[in-house]
């Protein structure tokens, strides 16, 4: 288990769009959500799965876009500052987390991310930090994704299943059964568009031992040495 400092958290950054291909999320709010949690004292740690203990259990926790719409945005909460990522993505993050912890009765003892992307893997290293938890070394993808349901969780038989999902303008809401994984993400999608564009869902609660063969090992790390590779 090791610490990211700053300038790890910028070759992250740079790494992950690279390897997404542009996708999961924009570096500038990725940088800012590490920022504000090592403001407040909190270390972005990184740890390997099998660093942590076997019947922990894992959310995987990401942001979700609709198509944003400022206007939207703005007409359900007037006082939202549409520039302030902890405001749009940490916050709500935080809640799909509680909100899932406290149904189950269980919490994390580490996030992990659902895709390659600056956005999408700061985010939940940021969240992690704020929980005191680390960020799983990993990514249930390989690469940027489409849609929630495209998974390494799905072909290795886990449930996206129950879910919480939390927007900026202050929903919480709990998912516990869909048709299928496609109407699942249907389903997150549609919320994020009547959001405004936007929302952050903790998902896939199992434990680490599940998670060591349903999701890809070391892509954190990776795209922080080939943003340091492209630094150097």
């Amino acid at each position: 288990m090791r610490s990211l400092n700053l300038e790890e958290i910028d070759d992250l950054c740079v790494g992950a769009s690279i390897l997404g291909g542009g996708g999961g999320g924009e570096a500038s709010w990725g940088r800012a959500l590490a920022l504000h949690a090592v403001e407040r004292g909190r270390e972005l740690r990184l740890a390997d799965l099998p660093e942590l203990p076997v019947d922990g259990t894992v959310f995987i926790v990401s942001a979700v876009g609709g198509g944003t719409s400022e206007e939207t945005l703005r007409s359900l909460a007037p006082s939202l500052d549409l520039e302030d990522p902890v405001k749009l993505y940490l916050e709500p993050a935080g809640a799909a987390v509680s909100g899932l912890s406290a149904f189950l009765g269980v919490a994390p003892v580490a996030l992990l991310p659902a895709e390659v992307g600056a956005g999408n893997m700061v985010l939940p290293l940021a969240g992690a930090a704020l929980l005191g938890i680390p960020l799983v070394d990993a990514d249930a993808c390989g690469r940027a994704k489409p849609e929630i349901s495209v998974s390494t969780t799905r072909l290795a038989g886990l449930s996206i299943l129950p879910l919480a999902l939390s927007t900026p303008i202050g929903d919480l809401s709990l998912l516990l059964e869909a048709r299928d994984e496609d109407r699942a993400e249907e389903l997150v999608r549609k919320m994020a568009v009547m959001a405004g564009g936007g929302c952050v869902v903790a998902r896939c609660p199992a434990p680490v031992r599940a998670y060591r063969s349903a999701s890809v090992p070391g892509t954190v790390s990776l795209a922080q040495r080939l943003g340091r590779a492209v630094r150097s």
